[in-house]
């Protein structure tokens, strides 16, 4: 069975396969990350439910004592659960990793195991070198996409946008509540000279008699 899997270099399109899987997931990281940006330009239109989310919920916690001291913070919390597809750009960024690491173990292994079965050499050579190219090429995809790089950059723009539309209408809000609470100054009492308070003595005086 083993013997026939090598020999139809079936072995071959499965570590392709995976290499093209860990491109696919580093595709949509970035996939997700620009359109998060894209969406942020305007926050109050924006069509993204994740993004509509973060956005109400960073309104509700800056009605709530002294608000959120770090935009960028709170955004990173976010960014964590950020889903596309059902998982989390973490969970792609690993299994992007994971793939390429079959890849080219799996390439290696099977070189290996067609040398231990004793087929033509050029079976080992082609499953070893395979292995090697391909997990070369994963690793040549995380340098050209980028992931971690595209996620801060991500990051640092949803917290400027953040900051530039949501943050001065909050403050404006928040001044305005606080205007209506407090309480309105109390007059000074009003002390009168002596030519004054002859003046309404006598004004009483008149008025009495």
């Amino acid at each position: 069975m083993a013997v026939v899997f090598l020999e139809q270099n079936l072995g071959l399109y499965v570590i392709t396969g995976l290499t093209l899987l860990g491109l696919l997931c580093r595709l949509a990281v970035n996939r997700r990350c620009r359109r998060l940006m894209r969406q942020s330009e305007n926050l109050n239109a924006t069509k993204d439910k994740q993004l509509k989310n973060w956005k109400k919920q960073f309104e509700e916690l800056s009605d709530i004592g002294n608000g959120i001291r770090h935009t960028g913070s709170y955004l990173e919390k976010c960014f964590r659960r950020c889903r596309t597809l059902g998982l989390t750009l973490r969970a792609w960024r690993r299994l992007a990793v994971l793939a390429t690491v079959l890849s080219l173990l799996g390439g290696l292994g099977m070189g290996a195991a067609a040398w231990l079965l004793h087929l033509d050499y050029r079976y080992v050579i082609l499953y070893g070198a395979s292995g090697v190219v391909l997990g070369c090429a994963g690793i040549l995809f995380r340098i050209l996409f980028d992931n971690a790089g595209k996620e801060a950059q991500t990051l640092e723009c949803l917290a400027e946008r953040f900051e530039e539309q949501l943050l001065p209408r909050i403050q404006r809000s928040r001044a305005l509540r606080g205007g209506e609470r407090s309480p309105k100054p109390v007059q000074p009492p009003v002390t009168l000279g002596p030519e004054e308070e002859k003046i309404l003595e006598d004004v009483f005086r008149e008025y009495l008699t």
